[in-house]
């Protein structure tokens, strides 16, 4: 399932998941943003509840990852977030964060930082981490291979 954010940001082709600046293009409070993060949130959630799923992980970039780390914290999901930090302190660990270098926010879980601008889309090195995490923490199990006398697992 793949989510476009809800917002359309001024002078900028894409879109935003909740607003982070005034009508100025002054940066809002990190409280306002918070508080618009968790109406987008909790506009969300439904939609990932009423889904009949054994396991999902949730993916996003930029604000899309921050929102990834704030839904995986409410349901216990796992998430990778690029270029997206949480704006609070989460009691989740099974979660990756890439970024820049110069990026900031609060940490938690695994975090690569790359030499790249803030929220510049992954190049070869990161998406080699992402797709490293994703091997570590997919759950893709064929019972019948796994019986057969002929296969071997290689770690």
């Amino acid at each position: 399932m793949a989510i476009k954010g809800p917002k359309s940001i001024p002078f900028f082709p894409g879109s935003s998941w909740y607003d982070m600046y005034d009508e100025y293009g002054n940066d809002l409070p990190a409280e306002i943003q918070l508080k618009l993060m968790k109406q987008t949130t909790l506009a969300i959630l439904p939609l990932i509840k009423k889904q009949n799923y054994k396991q999902i992980i949730l993916l996003g970039f930029g604000q899309g990852g921050t929102i990834a780390l704030d839904i995986a914290n409410e349901l216990k999901l796992k998430a990778i977030s690029i270029s997206g930090f949480p704006l609070q302190k989460y009691q989740i660990n099974n979660v990756l964060l890439t970024c820049g270098k110069s990026q900031r926010g609060i940490e938690i879980g695994q975090i690569e930082r790359f030499d790249k601008e803030d929220f510049e889309m992954p190049k070869q090195k990161e998406a080699q981490v992402i797709m490293k995490w994703f091997s570590e923490h997919l759950y893709l199990r064929n019972l019948a291979l796994e019986q057969m006398a002929d296969v071997i697992e290689l770690k």
